[in-house]
């Protein structure tokens, strides 16, 4: 199950977020910063720490603003060990900011 989120800072943008039948939750974006470590995730106001973070190639990106660096994409992993029944899903930018909330049921 993807939802697209379309959020964007300018030097930042997060495109959708992935539910995978595994567990896994992912985002998935570009950015012109070098950490993108600045999501959080929480589900039912309980803080799930990342367990994997990497660039990805983005030529959408590269050719809009014309830079030589064709990796601008990345996609942060989270991995949940229960089924999302009516679960709350939020997601922060830099520790504040709410861009994502909603919720979500997935087994």
């Amino acid at each position: 199950m993807i939802n697209k989120i379309d959020y964007n800072t300018g030097q930042c943008c997060l495109d959708f977020i992935k539910y995978e039948p595994s567990g896994i939750i992912s985002l998935d974006g570009w950015s012109f910063e070098e950490s993108v470590n600045n999501f959080s995730l929480f589900i039912d106001e309980i803080r799930v720490d990342n367990f994997s973070i990497f660039r990805t190639l983005r030529l959408d990106v590269s050719i809009s603003y014309q830079t030589d660096n064709k990796f601008h994409g990345f996609v942060i992993e989270y991995s949940i060990s229960k089924s999302l029944d009516r679960s709350k899903v939020i997601v922060q930018y830099n520790g504040g900011e709410v861009i994502y909330n909603k919720r979500v049921s997935f087994q």
